[in-house]
């Protein structure tokens, strides 16, 4: 028998888009087939809504994202569910440790992505080659961060963007008793939210906006950054390309992001009645599946 979910939780990067940053063509197809089986399919992502512009045209199945790492969630129509700021007195020190190392900052809004445009053609001084097609596209470029750019009424999120991992390191040991969340991720890279922002949190709001109990929910993830999430849903799938410390949390392993994990997930848990081949591994049953065995 399958499974009673009402609310699948999709990371983006190493879950729901390959290498390249483009959506399997199955995986779009098993999305929509999730939709068209009453099931609500979510973007859990440190995104902007503003940066998945790209991807919602070819996803008209999903409806709503957990942005902005759980700060910022929304119907995707248009309407604000749940949000979390940092206020801009915060803000401020974010950049101005940034600019110490003469890091990239961006400050990121439900509308809006903001960076300095002449750092944009040099992102893969940062090691972030791979969004720069994205930045080109959407992000606002500005010549200075604190003139204009910050509102008083703050940001949903700052990712800070350093040349290495030492001075990363070396900024977070600065900033990290500051009332804030924050998380290391990318190769390089810090995320600053308000204090309690998490994908978890973001879960538990959308969840509870569509009258879904959280036990109901699926959630997908590859990287640290997913654990809170992966460990709030009712079930949890890592991808086969996830760290091994997520893997080792998880329920249940698909396969990588290449090859459609997300859709074989969506099937063999939410559609289908028999175990699906690209499944790797099952840690655990569920609950609800009474006489469902492990395989």
């Amino acid at each position: 028998m399958t499974n009673s979910f009402g609310l699948i939780a999709l990371d983006m990067d190493g879950t729901l888009l390959r290498a390249d940053k483009t959506i399997h063509p199955d995986t779009a197809e098993d999305i929509a087939a999730a939709a068209a089986a009453g099931i609500e399919v979510a973007y859990c992502t440190g995104r902007s809504p503003v940066e998945l512009l790209t991807y919602v045209k070819d996803l008209s199945a999903m409806h709503y994202a957990i942005a902005l790492s759980g700060a910022y969630v929304c119907d995707l129509g248009g309407g604000c569910i749940y949000e979390r700021r940092i206020p801009q007195k915060l803000a401020l020190r974010l950049v101005e440790e940034g600019e110490r190392y003469r890091a990239m900052v961006q400050f990121l809004k439900s509308d809006r992505s903001i960076v300095r445009g002449d750092l944009i053609p040099r992102m893969a001084e940062f090691h972030m080659a791979a969004f720069q097609t994205l930045y080109e596209q959407v992000a606002t470029g500005v010549s200075d961060l604190t003139d204009g750019a910050l509102s008083q009424n703050g940001v949903h999120k700052i990712n800070i963007y350093f040349r290495n991992t030492e001075d990363r390191d070396k900024a977070y040991d600065a900033l990290k008793d500051l009332p804030l969340t924050f998380a290391l991720t990318e190769n390089t890279m810090l995320e600053a939210g308000a204090a309690g922002v998490s994908k978890a949190e973001g879960l538990r709001a959308l969840a509870e906006y569509l009258d879904i109990p959280i036990s109901a929910t699926m959630a997908i993830g590859d990287s640290d950054n997913d654990i809170p999430v992966l460990q709030a849903a009712g079930f949890s799938v890592a991808m086969k390309n996830s760290e091994e410390k997520v893997i080792a949390l998880c329920d249940a392993v698909t396969d990588d992001n290449e090859n459609n994990g997300v859709g074989k997930a969506i099937r063999r848990y939410c559609l289908a009645a028999c175990p699906d081949p690209g499944i790797v591994n099952d840690s655990a049953s569920f609950p609800e599946a009474a006489g469902e065995t492990e395989l």
